[in-house]
């Protein structure tokens, strides 16, 4: 176990920097064809994101955006505009956000069509503009929630260090392999009931268990008590730890949305990028511990597991305090 203590801190520091940018997360803006060719785009972005508050969200100069509303609310900035386009859809017309070259930021762009269908696409510096289609085909919605799933798992420092956790609770391969697919099997049993209606709980009361999960395995990281039960049964716990963790992941498409023609597809594919996520955190762990065994030798850990002991016991309180 000691071959991954310095990498537990490389890896902190790491991600800690990220999780707490503003940028990290995507700003918003949101298509709805509405009944009688009513067409409204609305923008939301963070007035702690300087480098957003340049774009300018368009449509094909073909549509008329007329400016409806514009307030702020609990900073954040709320922009609605009316279109107004031909033949009264948005299908065929080009969504673009301009600016998007100089910021460096990403755009989530949500298309919500009267008949029901439904789009979701990231624009960046790269892809800044997007082509409604009359219908999304399968592969763009696999590449995108893929893309989505591991992005969310590679900037949520409180589901990486719950990994790590475990990582350094199992030093066995094997019986690792076993428990982080157990955690799989928890957080996707979760994912999939809370998509599908069948479980509802809030976003915020998800949050404030996700952080006691990494609360608890942190304290079981520190306890020399052999018999406890995160270390007596590693898998039934990381299962039963999985289904907290699902009910956060769930959160996260509840906000960007699924395309109803693509239920299935979209949830099997952000599930898929969630686990390709988390492979790479324990890749990169592995790997780190091979090189810190070649060339640094033994290095205490304690100090970085007190430091998530203590981050995780913030994030709890202040969860659960709101």
């Amino acid at each position: 176990m000691a071959n991954f203590r310095m990498l537990v801190l490389l890896i902190f520091a790491l991600f800690s920097a990220k999780a707490l940018s503003d940028t990290t997360a995507p700003s918003l803006l949101e298509l709805e064809e509405g009944a009688q060719g009513h067409i409204l785009m609305k923008w939301k972005v963070s007035l702690k994101n300087v480098s957003v508050l340049k774009l300018a969200p368009r449509v094909s100069n073909d549509c008329k955006q007329i400016l409806k509303d514009e307030q702020e609310i609990e900073k954040i900035l709320h922009t609605s505009w009316e279109i107004t386009c031909s033949e009264n859809t948005v299908v065929g017309k080009t969504v673009s956000m301009h600016g998007l070259d100089a910021s460096g930021a990403s755009v989530l762009l949500k298309v919500q069509l009267r008949d029901g269908q439904f789009y979701q696409r990231i624009l960046t510096a790269e892809n800044n503009s997007y082509p409604v289609p009359e219908e999304q085909n399968s592969l763009e919605v696999f590449t995108d929630y893929v893309t989505m799933g591991i992005k969310h798992l590679l900037i949520g420092l409180d589901h990486i260090l719950f990994v790590i956790c475990l990582v350094l609770l199992v030093p066995v391969r094997r019986k690792l392999i076993w428990v982080v697919t157990m955690f799989t099997v928890g957080h996707s049993i979760t994912l999939s009931l809370s998509t599908l209606g069948l479980v509802t709980v809030s976003a915020t009361l998800a949050e404030v268990f996700i952080a006691f999960s990494v609360l608890y395995a942190a304290s079981e990281l520190l306890d020399k008590n052999e018999n406890s039960l995160l270390k007596k049964f590693p898998a039934i716990m990381a299962a039963t730890f999985g289904l907290l963790h699902g009910l956060g992941f769930a959160s996260v498409l509840s906000d960007v949305g699924v395309p109803q023609l693509h239920l299935g597809l979209s949830l099997f594919s952000f599930n898929l990028g969630i686990e390709i996520g988390q492979l790479i955190v324990i890749s990169i762990l592995l790997g780190g511990a091979f090189l810190v065994r070649r060339f640094i030798g033994e290095v205490k850990v304690t100090l970085p597991i007190y430091a998530v002991g203590c981050l995780s016991a913030f994030w709890f309180w202040e969860r659960i305090l709101g």
